[in-house]
This record gives structure tokens, C-alpha cells and sequence, in this order.
């Protein structure tokens, strides 16, 4: 015997088609007309009714799957999905993640020689999507918990928010379950560029950014010094909590994670003024040439990369270019 799915409590109408719709965290009736309508959890039984119904529409062709080729394997199928979210992705030259590699020398090449540039696969976007989530699971079930996590806190259950820039134990005061996170928007200082800091933390009666930084085993046998890459995107966030949120921070803190083993490996960090005075010259210069206020022509401008082999030169499209043309002042 089928039993009834619950009603929509506002309308009292019975909303099976809205089935498909549920969310794993609390049952939603998506209504076109009105927008989302909360359903009645109560009943175990009733929960149970929506879930078969759920299960029986997507066997009988009710609710459509994913794309899937014939004979593809469930992780083939995961991989086309994500590949095609890649195209959609725009690409954000000015972004706080990326300031490192920023290079107005291939800003002009870019422009003045087009090139197809090696892109991100499948592959390499769900390491990063992993990575995304153990950063997440560290702010929410350890660090957010412990209470030295700064930021925004929402609650699933009951709604409740915390927007006080103070550290608090990210248990709702009101239901007592873990509440989750919002990391902190930050515009680094003379240049609009916008980057989220994985968190301010409380640490020995001081405030410092934390930055998170996911790794592998062999990385993370090898790490005897803090990534340069790491450190620069670190100084740009120092520079930009107190000009964003009017916090002073003493400084800096880069820890890595082993995504094989769980091991940890933490650096404090020290504010170098200098490095956001780098930043402000890549991006004015970058910008003004993407704006066409600057010529495009490579050789007016410095290159970036200490040699063709460095990290950032092994990935440009237009490195062995850059390297076999001249720089400004070179005879």
C-alpha cells in the first residue's frame, strides 16, 4: 500500500511532483507559481513514501538522468560531466588565487600572437574541487568547532546566522547543530581584485589569515619552506583584511593538508609590504593592456619567470616565445 505524500503546510495541496525536488537537508516544494514551500518532516513514514516515489520516477523515465553514452562506466560518466562545466567557466584574469601568475608580458602576447592555451581537464578540476572540500570539512568540523574560526555562520536546521567578526564555537546557540560556513570576501588594496580567505583564526591571543592548501605525499615529504606561489597569495590577503573588514592581523598562516594521510604542516607567515606593491604593478599593467591603453607588444614589457623551467613558465602557452624574444633594454 502506497502511502500519501505529505502536504504542503501553507496550501494543504498535494505536491507528489514536487518529489523530484527535495533536498537531502530538508524537504522543499519547488512551486513556479510561488517559489519554495516547506513540506512536513515529521512523519518517518511519509519521507519514506517521497524517497520511493523519487527512486520509481527516475526508473520509469519521470525524471531524467544525466547525459550518458551507451556502455559508459558511472565514473565516465562523471568525468563528461564535469568536462563539460568546464566550458562554462569564464576565465577571471584578476582573481587573488591567481595574482602570482598574472604577467603582463603574457597579457600582450595573448593579444598580439593568439595561441590555444592548455586548459584544465576533467581531471585536474575535481582535484581542485577536492581540495575545495577538505578545506570546507577543516573549517566546519574542526577549526569552526574549536572556536578560533572568524567569519559567517549559517545553520541548516533552524536559520540562525552569526555575522559578528569575533570568533565563536560554530554550534547554533538556538538548536545545537554545526553550523556552516561563509568564507570572507576581501578586495585587495588599489587594485579591485576580490579573493575569499579560507578564514581569520584566533591563535595565540592574536588574529591571523589562513590560507589552506591541500597536497600529496611525496609534496608534502619535500616541504621544508612554505610554496613561493603560496606565500604571495597569502601576502595579498594580509594586506587586505583591515582596508575590507577593519580587523588587523598580526600576520599570516599556510597549512597543509595530505589528501593520502592526513598529515599536517603549518607556516606563519609575516606581513611583506612589498608584495602588494608587486601586485598593484602586474595588474594596472595587465589591465591598461587588456584595455588596449598599452601596446601590445611583448617585448615592451619584463618577463615574469626567473627561467623557462619554472612552474609558472611551464604553464604558458607562450613560454619558448617569451624566452627567444628580447626584453626591454636587451640590445
Amino acid at each position: 500500500m502506497d502511502m500519501a505524500v505529505p502536504q504542503c503546510r501553507p496550501c494543504r495541496e498535494s505536491r507528489e511532483e514536487s518529489v523530484g525536488d527535495l533536498r537531502a537537508d530538508q524537504a522543499v516544494c519547488v512551486r513556479e507559481d510561488d517559489g519554495p514551500e516547506k513540506l512536513d518532516w515529521s512523519d518517518e513514514m511519509s519521507v519514506n513514501a517521497q524517497l520511493s516515489n523519487l527512486i520509481r520516477s527516475f526508473l520509469d523515465g519521470t525524471v531524467q538522468s544525466p547525459e550518458e553514452e551507451e556502455g559508459a562506466s558511472l565514473s565516465e560518466t562523471i568525468l563528461d560531466f564535469v568536462a563539460k562545466g568546464i566550458a562554462t567557466r569564464p576565465r577571471n584574469v584578476f582573481r587573488a588565487s591567481g595574482v602570482y601568475y598574472l604577467c603582463p608580458r603574457q597579457e600582450a602576447y595573448r593579444l598580439a600572437i593568439p595561441a590555444i592555451e592548455r586548459g584544465f581537464d576533467a581531471k585536474s578540476i575535481m582535484i581542485f574541487d577536492v581540495g575545495h572540500a577538505v578545506h570546507k570539512w577543516f573549517q566546519e568540523q574542526y577549526l569552526g568547532p574549536m572556536g578560533i574560526l572568524v567569519g559567517h555562520w549559517d545553520c541548516p536546521k533552524c536559520q540562525h546566522q552569526i555575522r559578528t567578526l569575533v570568533p565563536v564555537r560554530s554550534v547554533c546557540p538556538r538548536c545545537q547543530t554545526l553550523m556552516t560556513y561563509t568564507e570572507l570576501e576581501l578586495t585587495l588594496p588599489g587594485t579591485g581584485v576580490i579573493g575569499h580567505t579560507d578564514g581569520l583564526i584566533a591563535y595565540r591571543q592574536s588574529l591571523w589569515v589562513l590560507d589552506i592548501k591541500t597536497i600529496n605525499k611525496e609534496g608534502m615529504a619535500a616541504l621544508s619552506h612554505p610554496i613561493e606561489a603560496n606565500v604571495y597569495q597569502l601576502q595579498g590577503y594580509v594586506s587586505a583584511v583591515e582596508p575590507s573588514l577593519g580587523l588587523r592581523v598580526v600576520g599570516g598562516i599556510l597549512l597543509y593538508i595530505c589528501k593520502d594521510n592526513s598529515t599536517m604542516k603549518d607556516f606563519e607567515i609575516a606581513p611583506d609590504p612589498a608584495v602588494l606593491l608587486d601586485i598593484q604593478r602586474k595588474v594596472d599593467i595587465s589591465q591598461q593592456i587588456i584595455q588596449r591603453r598599452l601596446p601590445a607588444d611583448p617585448r615592451s614589457y619584463q618577463r615574469e619567470c626567473s627561467s623557462k623551467t619554472c612552474y609558472r613558465a611551464r604553464g604558458c602557452a607562450w613560454a619558448a616565445k617569451c624566452f627567444s624574444d628580447p626584453e626591454p633594454g636587451d640590445v
